[in-house]
């Protein structure tokens, strides 16, 4: 997110990944569909955390949801959401969100 925003308004970035491929990681999430994010407000999704919602706190009030959605949508990945609320790309490919992301 530093960089994205760093690279936004101007200066030359350099991301650093320890791993041979970008966001590696990344790919093995939501069983290789990427389950990007949980929709509801933040204090929803806070309560379902207790008692480890502290951590959270703060990014899930500064990055809500729906500014999550846009934040890709604005790097061209298209979400859908699913009945139990969890949001993944419409190709439901986690190469697609490491694409957007890189």
């Amino acid at each position: 997110m530093a960089a994205m925003q760093a690279a936004a308004n101007g200066a030359t970035t350099l991301i650093l990944e320890k791993n041979p491929q970008p966001a590696r990681k990344l790919l093995l999430t939501g069983g290789g569909r990427c389950n990007l994010l949980h929709l509801g407000t933040p204090t929803e999704i806070l309560a379902r955390l207790r008692p480890h919602d502290r951590f959270l706190r703060h990014a899930l009030f500064e990055f809500p949801p729906l500014w999550v959605i846009g934040l890709f949508e604005g790097l061209g990945l298209q979400t859908r959401a699913e009945q139990d609320g969890r949001v993944f790309p419409i190709s439901e490919r986690a190469e697609d969100v490491r694409s957007a992301l890189v």
